[in-house]
């Protein structure tokens, strides 16, 4: 008990000694404090990220087991969707997975009484919810063995039960009006189910970026040929097999329902594990920002390293008496660690205080694009990973200074005090070194940042093939108007079309079943008449699009020969191609009054004259080549996407209220979804990029301010150091060009070491920026141009610290003395 006490009493004694050190010192214990909170506040902001999306547990029972099935083909791709076919067989054969189930998106207009609404709908089979441990807040979830008796049932989610229905418990037994569109194959559905269950709500689907309003259960293992689809198939594997052997058996299980069909694919089946399925595309950029978290924290670690050694060694006088008087080398790294532990207990607070509020500004900014089963926020992980970090500062900033200190012979350290009071000398190789390293790791992440921003310009400066200013969108549904035939239907949309002509501050109003970057593109088969080719007659496979009169205008689509769509051309009577498939279909001939057949030469549609060619659209990304592109003024899809155009005086909040309003006028019962500007699907397609280059620049700008930090503390030592020999130098004649140019030569090396390490990095870290990286490499101009200058400028506001003293030494007072 006596030596604890003592060893308690010592180190209260050692606090309050390093609290009066460092109010004795303020600029330099703020100096560490802030270096020390930026690194801290960006290491446990990058981990907090990195946990939720790659590290931390999944919310499911048997997480680590469960997998998705898809496809893999050499040319195409990856396809995440499978065939009912195979999920129907891999459910009955039961030796690879423990428990299977599948889920196919849905396009649904739920019938109120307030009114039709457009929900997202998912379709699943009844062992998802038990696959993926959900759980009711109301009702039940119905099971595979009442499916045949009851039939199919509706579970709502608990946002869709409180916004369509109050919260109201009776809403149980309901029966719902249903209609909408399958989104993977081909179909509409119409029916009336009755409400089961409501989720709970802390349920958290496995899906990325999706959360789905409503949930219809039933038996997806039942299929026709002719209504087979495409379907999300999920699976469980059993204990005891891996996923290489139950990729093995997946492929001899669609052998066989090839063989029954006697068809063959060029698909792979491969199992992807589920959190590569639910982060897709953002582990890269997940690990980027980690590894760039790290890297910062490097350098903040190194700087306040740096700075504790200064302050160190500006107290040698006390440190060496203290030698002198018996004091033990193990106490005086007692104190040091006392001190150390102080600063970086309080750099951990301020640094989990900032990390806190980067991760809320992060997630409003990102939250769209992550696939988060739970909010960013300081959990119990983080808090242990940023109590590490703080213990592995403090015997950092302690045992770092104590070596360099210590490692000096007393005898050495008593006549450097004795001829001057105090040991200016320093262990300037060692920090040196440091520089070296921070310049490097400070020109990794700009490299980076820069890399990025020039990618998202390329990105920018890509001309879409439509104008998304002056024009909102809105889907509609039209399955409601399928009863009345396509005359009935054919009226309805004339009469919103000239509807929406009418209204002043408009442009041009047009509908398609396919508008550029939703992800809904489709293809057909066409026939095509060549006279001048050598296979006069051919089919082809193309994307294909249902378009009526004004769609290009309200697109602001250029056209480039022919003409466009006449109001009132509603029925397949002729087509217009996209420049590049007017060169696929017909090379370098004009293609204005050359015939195609919808559905092949086999089909018996007509033959119908192409009428007018216009520039090509970027359909599904920004980022890939424009697809050709054939359209047809026929509108039979169940669900089209409406655009209207503003004149240039126009306001697109006043078009978001009026649409809706003419919508209601023409045809009552028609849903429409949130009107929203045409820009933001150019927005939304680029956002990955956009955040990745500006959250970047915003790490790049930390690391390039601390490592500066760290460098001019050097230069600043180094010139304190050397002073006494300047002025020998600048007595026996030297010019102070001279002077600058010995300091340079002295930290050169050591700068020209560190850019070579900071392009090195810069060139691994490009694997982990590929998948982002648009247009831009390593050798670009101006990339190159760009770090030229942020070396000069960092470099010239270095090189001032020894000019400032070197001009100040004066010939003649220095002969006078």
């Amino acid at each position: 008990m006596t030596l604890l006490a003592s060893a308690t009493a010592a180190l209260c004694l050692d606090f309050r000694v390093a609290l009066r050190g460092a109010l004795r010192q303020p600029a330099v214990s703020l100096s560490i404090l802030l270096t020390l909170t930026a690194g801290v506040a960006t290491v446990v902001t990058a981990f907090s990220v990195a946990d939720e999306l790659l590290l931390r547990p999944l919310p499911y029972p048997h997480a680590q087991a469960l997998h998705l099935v898809h496809s893999v083909h050499p040319e195409q791709g990856v396809n995440l969707v499978s065939r009912q076919a195979v999920y129907a067989a891999a459910a009955d054969d039961g030796g690879v997975f423990d428990r299977v189930a599948a889920a196919s998106r849905l396009e649904v207009a739920l019938d109120l009484r307030q009114g039709a609404r457009q929900v997202d709908g998912l379709e699943v089979s009844p062992e998802f919810f038990s696959l993926f441990g959900a759980r009711t807040a109301l009702g039940r979830l119905p099971s595979a063995q009442e499916l045949p008796r009851a039939g199919a049932g509706v579970v709502l989610s608990a946002a869709l039960w409180r916004a369509a229905f109050a919260g109201d418990p009776a809403v149980l037994g309901r029966s719902l009006s249903l209609r909408g569109a399958l989104r993977h194959g081909q179909g509409t559905f119409r029916e009336t189910l009755p409400v089961v269950g409501v989720l709970d709500e802390d349920f958290a689907p496995p899906f990325n970026r999706l959360e789905p309003d409503l949930w219809i259960v039933r038996d997806l293992t039942r299929y026709t040929f002719e209504s087979e689809r495409f379907l999300l198939f999920f699976g469980r594997l059993r204990p005891g097999i891996d996923r290489q052997e139950a990729a093995r058996r997946l492929v001899e299980i669609e052998a066989t329902v090839l063989a029954q069909t006697s068809e063959t694919t060029d698909w792979a089946i491969q199992l992807m594990p589920l959190r590569q399925f639910l982060v897709g595309p953002l582990r890269q950029p997940v690990a980027l920002l980690f590894v760039t978290g790290v890297l910062i924290f490097a350098i903040a670690a190194v700087n306040a390293g740096g700075l504790s050694a200064a302050r160190l060694q500006a107290r040698s006088a006390d440190g060496t008496m203290r030698l002198v008087l018996g004091a033990s080398r193990w106490r005086l790294i007692q104190f040091l660690l006392a001190e150390a532990f102080l600063l970086a207990l309080s750099a951990g607070a301020l640094g989990l205080a900032v990390a806190a509020l980067a991760l809320r500004l992060f997630e409003a900014l990102a939250g769209h694009q992550l696939a988060l089963t739970a909010p960013l926020a300081l959990s119990g992980r983080t808090a242990v990973f940023a109590l590490a970090t703080v213990l592995a500062i403090s015997l950092w900033l302690a045992l770092f200074p104590a070596l360099l200190f210590l490692r000096r012979p007393l005898a050495g350290r008593l006549a450097s005090l004795g001829a001057c009071g105090r040991n200016t000398g320093g262990p300037l190789r060692v920090r040196f070194l440091f520089v070296a390293a921070q310049v490097g790791s400070a020109l990794t992440v700009a490299v980076a940042a820069l890399l990025l921003q020039l990618s998202s310009l390329e990105l920018a400066a890509i001309d879409p093939g439509f104008d998304p200013n002056r024009a909102v969108t809105a889907w509609i549904d039209l399955e409601e108007e399928a009863a009345a035939g396509p005359d009935g239907r054919r009226r309805l949309l004339e009469r919103l079309l000239e509807a929406l002509d009418s209204q002043t501050g408009l442009v041009a109003a047009g509908l398609t079943s396919d508008l550029p970057l939703s992800r809904s593109s489709g293809a057909i088969a066409l026939g095509v008449e060549s006279p001048r080719r050598a296979d006069a007659l051919r089919d082809v496979q193309m994307r294909f699009a249902q378009v009526s009169p004004g769609y290009f205008e309200a697109m602001g689509i250029e056209r480039r020969e022919g003409r466009l769509f006449r109001p009132g051309e509603l029925d397949p009577s002729s087509f217009i191609l996209s420049e590049s498939a007017s060169r696929r279909l017909f090379g370098v001939h004009e293609a204005i009054g050359r015939r195609l057949k919808l559905g092949g030469l086999e089909s018996e549609n007509p033959w119908l004259p192409v009428v007018g060619v216009v520039e090509d659209v970027h359909a599904e990304s920004i980022r890939q080549p424009v697809e050709p592109t054939v359209y047809m003024p026929l509108l039979s899809a169940g669900r089209m996407a409406l655009v209207v155009r503003l004149s240039s005086h126009g306001e697109a909040g006043e078009l978001s209220r009026v649409v809706p309003t003419v919508l209601h006028r023409v045809a009552p019962t028609l849903p429409l979804a949130e009107v929203e500007p045409l820009v933001r699907l150019v927005e939304r397609d680029t956002a990955p990029l956009r955040l990745s280059s500006w959250l970047m620049s915003v790490l790049a700008l930390v690391a390039v301010a601390l490592a500066a930090t760290g460098a001019y503390g050097t230069i600043w030592s180094l010139t304190l150091a050397r002073l006494p020999e300047m002025r020998i130098r600048r007595a026996l004649g030297a010019r102070r060009r001279h002077l600058l140019a010995q300091t340079l030569t002295v930290l050169g090396p050591w700068v020209i070491v560190g850019v070579v390490g900071g392009a090195l990095g810069a060139w691994l870290l490009c694997g982990l920026l590929r998948a982002q990286l648009f247009g831009v490499a390593l050798a670009d101009p101006r990339m190159i141009f760009s770090v030229a200058a942020l070396l000069a400028f960092v470099g010239a506001g270095g090189l001032l610290i020894p000019f400032s003293y070197y001009r100040r030494i004066e010939v003649a007072a220095l002969l006078r003395a």
